[in-house]
């Protein structure tokens, strides 16, 4: 369940005793006691299998709240304990006799996502305007998106998507942008482009990365091979290398080359002439498993 609980409406106001929540978590048992039926609804027959609470029965969802049970049904009204629940929170479950459930029952959202299922009531629109906090928030949101949206496989590849079941390596790009590299007061929202993180990892960073451009259309980008000098570096690391135009606002993804080459020659076409270029590089090990915390390597304006 989600620890974002509404708060049951209707008599008692939807609390329940201790005894009650322990039969709920578990299933409608108690220690030492038989099958404790769940709440029944009055529902015509033909209307019950799509009534969210004997849905939620069914695929044995259960209520972790101390103080309330919380069903998600919108003005479903139980005859056995005559109370109306309203919520708006989203749940997990595990699948049940019914197996997964997605789409619209009811005002019920199933869905799935990274292999978990959850549960949502419908969502709730608003007419009132923006609070300053609130407009502020979503212009920095809104700025992240538009930013990262180009980079997001690079993200997912320097985040490690593989390794977080709960967050991807987009959303975690996300958190560190609107974090460290954004700037100023709204509406006066700026970014940082030395902030910008697009990896993290255990791998060992690469020690003196310089980048220049001497030759025309061309950055050209320098380290040291410290793979002798670390457990956690080794030569065949890649370097992936994302470049990042100023003006044209578009990115550049650079490969195959690797730590114990100490250099790279990256041409880009000759329309980024004399353009503003943001570097950042990180590495990443042989099998794919781990990088480096991403190093900003500069701006540098393209030959």
């Amino acid at each position: 369940m989600s620890n974002n609980y509404g708060r049951g409406v209707g008599a008692g106001n939807g609390r329940v005793s201790k005894m009650e929540r322990q039969q709920w978590e578990t299933g409608g048992k108690a220690a030492g006691e038989g099958a404790i039926t769940f709440p029944k609804c009055p529902h015509p027959s033909d209307l019950a299998p799509i009534c969210p609470v004997n849905f939620l029965a069914s695929i044995g969802v259960r209520c972790l709240h101390r103080r309330y049970r919380m069903i998600p049904v919108k003005n479903c009204v139980c005859l056995t304990n005559g109370l109306t629940f309203k919520i708006n929170i989203m749940a997990t479950y595990a699948q049940g006799v019914n197996g997964a459930f997605r789409g619209k029952a009811g005002s019920v959202v199933g869905s799935n996502w990274r292999s978990i299922g959850y549960l949502r009531g419908l969502a709730r629109f608003k007419s009132k305007s923006n609070s300053p906090k609130q407009a502020a928030q979503r212009a920095r949101f809104g700025m992240a998106v538009s930013f990262l949206r180009p980079m997001k496989n690079v993200l997912n590849l320097g985040f490690r998507d593989k390794k977080s079941n709960k967050s991807t390596g987009y959303n975690q790009g996300m958190q560190r942008f609107m974090k460290n590299a954004i700037i100023g007061e709204y509406p006066d929202l700026q970014i940082n482009y030395s902030g910008i993180e697009v990896s993290s990892g255990g791998l060992g960073k690469l020690l003196g990365l310089s980048a220049s451009s001497n030759t025309p259309n061309t950055v050209s980008m320098s380290w040291m091979d410290n793979s002798l000098l670390s457990g956690d570096t080794h030569g065949d690391d890649e370097v992936i290398v994302l470049l990042y135009d100023e003006t044209e606002d578009t990115f550049a993804t650079f490969k195959n080359v690797l730590r114990q080459d100490e250099a790279a020659e990256l041409e880009l076409p000759a329309l980024f002439s004399g353009h503003t270029i943001h570097v950042y590089a990180f590495a990443m090990d042989r099998d794919g498993l781990d990088a480096s915390n991403s190093q900003y390597a500069g701006e540098i304006t393209l030959a």
